[in-house]
């Protein structure tokens, strides 16, 4: 195996984009393990599709963040699933359009999660405004905010779709090197590609953008999220009583806060630091060399979980999501309504519950 020659008895030999031989039984267990983590991730979304579909109102608007961002994960692992599962039967079958597709959609869920961030920042900062605040100013907001989520929404949807369509009508659909398992980053064309779009490969555009979003992604989440917690902080010790139990609330919620973009890290920031070296190397990382294949493990188990873990920390892990009487689709709202009625000291409700 440390010489390149693979055992006959794992059914056929098989190269990579560059013409070398690649360890059949390591790619096994890559597919293995992205099929399962895949898989949890198929259920989670599955979860909370049907639950928002059975017990709350898709009119609703706060109901769409999680709506849509659960339509993403359920798309992406079905592909993620139907990917591994295709290679584990058929390993010599190429896997162009499924690797495409993937990449459509692994853009889609960042922008779905940023949009997440992105709602739940305005609807704080609308419901930390202070009673000052004429009425006027607040429906004027409250009317930006509902147009700016729209034209959002539509982006969204629609950017991914056009980034998409100068990869499918370039030459990476006519390589049959690619394979359903290898989708852990952008692949590679042969040597002698000449098929270019704006004097680049179509790898190196997918890569390209690939990174740009996913980095700009990392870095708005990073900002929402902060500032979420900065506008929370300053509503509750605005009330002018700061006690024990205001202090652990508060920290309750900044933990609240970091976790969704904690979730986000785990999920994707090995990919990144994957395909930002395959971008800058020019190949991919090699499966026989075994700290490399240590990274595609991890990456094979943290990536495809997305679905799984952003169902538990979305959804299933807030008391107030469960609870169809008391449901706000958007985290902190509970917190924010709460310490607007400014209550007295010891008869603020507990926060933990709705976290």
């Amino acid at each position: 195996m440390g010489n390149g020659t693979l055992d006959q008895s794992s059914v056929l030999q098989l190269t990579d984009c560059s013409g070398t031989l690649v360890n059949v039984s390591r790619l096994n267990v890559l597919a293995y393990s992205r099929l399962t983590a895949s898989s949890l991730s198929f259920i989670g979304s599955v979860s909370i599709i049907i639950y928002i579909l059975k017990k709350h109102k898709l009119s609703s608007s706060e109901i769409h963040p999680l709506f849509f961002l659960g339509i993403a994960d359920f798309l992406l692992s079905s592909v993620w699933v139907v990917g591994n599962a295709l290679f584990i039967h058929h390993k010599d079958e190429p896997c162009n359009i499924v690797a495409i597709i993937v990449w459509c959609l692994e853009l889609l869920t960042h922008l779905l999660t940023v949009m997440y961030a992105l709602v739940t920042w305005m609807k704080v900062y609308e419901m930390s405004m202070t009673s000052s605040s004429s009425r006027e100013r607040k429906a004027a907001f409250n009317q930006r905010r509902f147009i700016i989520q729209k034209i959002a929404y539509v982006l969204c949807w629609i950017l991914p779709i056009a980034l998409t369509i100068p990869r499918l009508t370039s030459g990476i659909p006519k390589s049959d090197c690619l394979r359903c398992v290898t989708l852990w980053a952008e692949d590679l064309p042969e040597n002698g590609d000449e098929d270019k779009w704006s004097g680049i490969t179509m790898a190196q555009y997918g890569s390209t953008v690939f990174i740009v979003v996913l980095t700009v992604s990392f870095t708005a989440i990073l900002v929402l999220y902060g500032h979420v917690r900065v506008m929370i902080k300053r509503v509750i010790r605005g009330r002018g009583v700061f006690s024990s139990n205001e202090r652990a609330q508060e920290k309750q919620i900044q933990k609240r806060a970091l976790l969704y973009i904690c979730v986000f890290f785990i999920c994707w920031l090995l990919t990144l630091i994957v395909t930002m070296w395959t971008r800058v190397k020019g190949r991919r990382l090699d499966v026989k060399n075994n700290a490399q294949f240590g990274v595609l493990m991890g990456q094979a188990w943290t990536m495809p979980m997305q679905g799984f873990l952003n169902c538990l920390v979305y959804g299933w892990s807030r008391s107030n999501f469960r609870n169809p009487k008391n449901y706000n689709a958007l985290p902190f709202r509970e917190q924010i309504n709460n310490y607007g009625s400014v209550p007295g000291p010891g008869s603020g409700s507990s926060l933990s519950s709705s976290l």
